[in-house]
């Protein structure tokens, strides 16, 4: 077997145990939003989600650095050499020390101002806020010290290890959920308090696995100034499209907070756990094939690279589609379903999330292949520069004109738009991935595939009344029909074929 085959043998091993890792982690962060939204309440819930969203804006940093780490772990990796991994690794310790200390003082200072005096909280929940924003620093400072143990990880493509440590940690956040009804104490002070325990808990397995399967992850204290150029020039751009994207997503928490209260940052909290769901259904595939892509660039081998981003591209959004479908036509049935008194505004929120989310899937392969080159300077500064204007802009309308909160969260589809096309740019002259390969590759193929997978589900959702019934066939309707309409009009003729030989190989060892 070739070492493509094996490279692709792995992607599909991998893919389906954090596939699995997914469906559990899904299911339980269904169970989990539901019964927290319950148990606090929609203003206490959009009081925590606003509180978090303070730290989470000024961990940025941690994002930045996770990316960067990653990055250089696998292409050393790729390079083959035991010492550059080693010291690149025990730098990135260093340098993640330093950051948590970092969050720690911002979080606890500028941080602690924001929330006692520039959001909207009602005085009797001040204290309780406080807690929150204290545990969540805290937690910031855990998740960013885990960050290069982590990355060792998914490097090395040990799917089961993350999968399994994944699963640990959602089940801890769950026994948190069943056991908060039976506290005496104020819940809102209690859940963040007990949520930093589990990333303690999270941190230590991950830092024990690590130790004992990675000779690279044994700490030694070093300071190599080549390889702090290398990761200080990559980490300085790399932190403006951060900055930017954190400002999308906590920065506009804020905003929405100050012109409309709490409730709206329930409703968009919802929207966030439902995006989180569509994009980790993908994501697993991503995660699987991102090493690959680092790997097969440090290697010198620039067509496999390019044939990653866009078979990348192109499958990920046939992933989405399985959840899009069903998602998109029943999002008010579901909803109710789910949540039962749903804070207003919900439903909006999660169609356009679900726009946002498509968008995504077609989109980050090309980041992860620029980030695989490492030229991030030029990228960076024009993402940032339209990431940069969604605050203001979105100030400015809700300050002179008083527009709806789905015109707020609408305008992130025209920035993801503009963000798309500056990526395609930067392929073309970093990887040589022409824009017309990549549109007719993966984009075209896309919108077909999406159009076509709407119709025979839309019309059922048309001609029955919502009921639970209703749902579960457009389920298995959107399913089977989507699956046929991606088999038919999205694969090539070789890719059919793939698909055949693996179906039949599954069959095989079935007995079927």
């Amino acid at each position: 077997m070739t070492d493509e085959s094996q490279d692709n043998k792995r992607i599909a091993k991998n893919t389906v145990i954090l596939f699995v890792r997914m469906v559990f982690s899904m299911a339980v962060s269904l169970y989990t939003t539901r019964a927290i939204l319950y148990i606090l309440g929609a203003e206490d819930f959009g009081n925590y989600n606003v509180v978090a969203g303070v730290v989470v804006f000024f961990s940025f940093l941690n994002q930045s650095m996770s990316t960067t780490t990653a990055r250089f772990v696998t292409a050393a990796l790729g390079k083959g050499d035991a010492r550059l991994l080693s010291r690149t690794f025990c730098m990135a310790v260093n340098l993640h020390f330093c950051f948590a200390a970092l969050i720690l003082i911002v979080g606890e200072t500028v941080g602690l101002w924001m929330v006692m005096t520039q959001l909207v909280i009602p005085a009797e929940r001040m204290t309780a806020a406080v807690w929150t924003l204290h545990a969540s620093v805290i937690s910031a400072c855990i998740s960013t010290m885990n960050v290069p143990y982590n990355a060792s990880i998914i490097s090395h493509e040990r799917m089961r290890a993350f999968a399994y440590i994944s699963i640990i940690q959602v089940v801890c956040k769950l026994a948190i959920v069943l056991m908060l009804p039976f506290f005496p104490y104020d819940r809102l002070v209690v859940y963040p308090v007990l949520t930093v325990a589990v990333s303690i808990s999270v941190q230590l397995i991950y830092w024990l696995y690590s130790r004992r399967a990675f000779v690279e992850t044994r700490y030694v204290p070093c300071w190599d100034k080549r390889i702090w150029r290398e990761v200080a020039s990559f980490f300085s751009w790399n932190i403006l499209g951060d900055l930017a994207y954190m400002c999308n997503t906590q920065g506009i928490n804020m905003v929405l907070n100050m012109f409309f209260g709490p409730i709206v940052n329930a409703a968009r909290g919802v929207m966030v756990q439902v995006e989180s769901v569509v994009l980790q259904f993908v994501n697993n595939f991503q995660t699987s094939v991102t090493p690959q892509i680092t790997k097969s660039y440090s290697a010198g081998d620039a067509e496999r690279t390019r044939t990653l981003v866009v078979m990348t591209s192109k499958f990920c959004f046939f992933l989405m589609l399985l959840l899009f479908v069903p998602l998109f036509l029943e999002m008010d049935f579901i909803m109710e379903l789910w949540l039962h008194d749903m804070p207003d505004h919900t439903v909006n929120f999660c169609w356009i999330v679900l726009v946002i989310c498509a968008l995504d899937c077609l989109m980050q392969p090309l980041h992860n292949g620029i980030f695989a080159v490492g030229a991030v300077r030029c990228y960076r500064i024009v993402t940032s520069a339209i990431y940069l204007m969604y605050i203001p802009i979105s100030y400015t309308l809700l300050k002179l004109w008083q527009v709806s909160p789905e015109t707020i969260i609408g305008l992130l589809i025209m920035l993801k738009l503009f963000v798309g096309i500056a990526r395609i740019e930067r392929v073309q002259t970093l990887l040589r991935l022409s824009a017309g390969r990549y549109l007719t590759g993966a984009v075209l193929p896309s919108v077909i595939c999406m159009a076509a997978s709407l119709t025979l589900p839309t019309a059922e959702v048309l001609l029955m009344e919502p009921s639970l019934g209703r749902l579960l066939l457009t389920c298995v309707l959107s399913l089977i029909w989507s699956v046929a309409v991606v088999y038919k009009l999205g694969l090539s003729r070789q890719e059919r074929q793939l698909v055949m030989k693996v179906a039949l190989r599954i069959k095989e060892k079935l007995g079927l």
